[in-house]
């Protein structure tokens, strides 16, 4: 009955939205996926195929930068539909030249332009919701964004089997449908105001261990998504096998959302990043050493890795919350994500030069290299600094990075809440100190160090 009254007052309304966010998802997820089987089947060099890739995220960095300035200049929908034309367009111009020059700008227009269609759906919802209910939509907005990502890469095979020209199209048409529901439907664009920034300096000031979190996170999920269908091929897998293995890897990540924010919640943050690192670790070790020879190895630890990938931005995310001001919460969410952004530029780029030279399998000892290192990195701060307490930490928020690309544009819930509640029932937030000094913040009259 909840259920039904809450679909009825707040998802029902938004419809229109989920139908855009789905098939964007969709076609973007099955694009990246394509892209680098038909790179990997042309037999162009790794590390090309990584340049490629790294163009996407360079592209998407800028759209999200850029991008918002068009949106609060013609509105909502017709920016949707701009957008999603020009990304159609660019995503059935791949099989007119097999340049390798051609495709990588191809990528870059792509990635600045989807970004682009995710501001303008997710600053919608956010505009179109409050502080009761914004938790319960986002909820389902990201249930609708792996659902769907996770049933792009189910088409890859068949559309291969039917030729590049068809494949392409096939994820041409999707981001091309997905600007007819906005562009039909009857509600009127919500309004945008413009938000403070935060330089990553500043950032890594009050937060470094989020900040080297976001850039870790980044390195990773760019480099799977990337050069993990390039891997595949380069080890026998066919394109069925692959859209299977990216759609497993994606409904994962989908599915460890939930428990790994019930335990970000309920224990140190850091503690948990730790254990992420310890388990995707672990996986990659075990594609390290017998991905080449076990089939199955690849598709119980690759879609491992992913899910903890994910996870690690959201972590960064959190512990960065937990340090700043409630005024500086947007701020620093934008510039997490610009550093999710290069850390996602690099991934693919050292990725595919070090499968080049030394094999596919070396695509895992450089998730080995980061995370070793990130861990270390989360042991050093830990023995510098302690935990913040879990009674002060604020409500864990799981996050796709791909898609959360408008922090600048959406209000948070804390922000909204704070109005409506009383100045000494907030928790007190505790900044990082510079590491020469003993941080000790003062919680209840209690001396306790902050871990940054």
């Amino acid at each position: 009955m909840l259920l039904s009254l809450l679909m009825r007052a707040v998802l029902l309304p938004l419809f229109s939205l989920f139908i855009c966010l789905a098939l964007v998802s969709g076609g973007s997820s099955y694009l990246i996926t394509l892209i680098g089987i038909e790179l990997g089947a042309q037999g162009v060099q790794p590390m090309h195929v990584g340049y490629v890739m790294s163009c996407y995220s360079v592209g998407f960095v800028l759209g999200s930068i850029f991008t918002p300035k068009l949106l609060l200049k013609v509105g909502h929908i017709r920016a949707f539909a701009a957008l999603a034309s020009v990304v159609g367009m660019t995503a059935i111009s791949y099989p007119i030249n097999n340049d390798i020059f051609f495709w990588a700008l191809l990528r870059g227009i792509g990635g600045f332009f989807i970004a682009g269609l995710y501001i303008v759906i997710e600053s919608w919802f956010s505009a179109s919701t409050d502080a009761k209910n914004r938790s319960t939509v986002f909820s389902f907005y990201l249930l609708a964004t792996y659902s769907a990502s996770a049933i792009g890469q189910l088409f890859i095979g068949k559309g291969v089997e039917l030729g590049a020209y068809i494949a392409f199209t096939i994820g041409g048409m999707m981001i091309f449908a997905s600007s007819i529901p906005l562009s039909i439907s009857s509600r009127q664009s919500p309004s945008l105001d413009k938000s403070s920034s935060m330089s990553p300096f500043r950032l890594a000031k009050r937060a470094l261990l989020g900040l080297v979190g976001a850039v870790a996170g980044g390195f990773m999920l760019g480099a799977f998504y990337g050069l993990i269908p390039l891997y595949s091929t380069m080890t026998g897998l066919t394109s069925h096998d692959i859209g299977k293995l990216m759609s497993i890897s994606v409904t994962l990540a989908m599915l460890c959302a939930w428990p790994i924010g019930w335990l970000a919640d309920r224990i140190p943050r850091s503690v948990v990043l730790l254990g992420l690192v310890v388990v995707s670790g672990t996986a990659a070790l075990f594609v390290l050493l017998f991905g080449s020879s076990v089939v199955s190895i690849i598709f119980v630890c690759a879609p491992v890795i992913m899910a903890c990938s994910a996870s690690i931005y959201s972590i960064s995310v959190a512990i960065t919350q937990d340090l700043v001001d409630n005024e500086e919460r947007i701020a620093a969410s934008s510039t997490l994500l610009m550093a999710y952004g290069f850390g996602s530029i690099l991934g693919p780029m050292i990725g595919s030069w070090t499968m080049q030279n030394i094999g596919p399998g070396a695509l895992f000892a450089c998730f080995i290299a980061v995370l070793t290192g990130l861990g270390l990195f989360t042991l050093y701060r830990q023995a510098r600094q302690a935990p913040i307490p879990v009674e002060y930490q604020d409500q864990f928020v799981p996050l796709i990075p791909e898609v959360q690309v408008n922090a600048e544009l959406i209000p948070l819930e804390s922000e909204n809440m704070a109005d409506d509640t009383d100045s000494a029932d907030q928790a007190p937030v505790v900044a990082e100190q510079p590491l020469a000094e003993e941080p000790v913040t003062e919680l209840d009259g209690t001396k306790k160090e902050a871990q940054g």
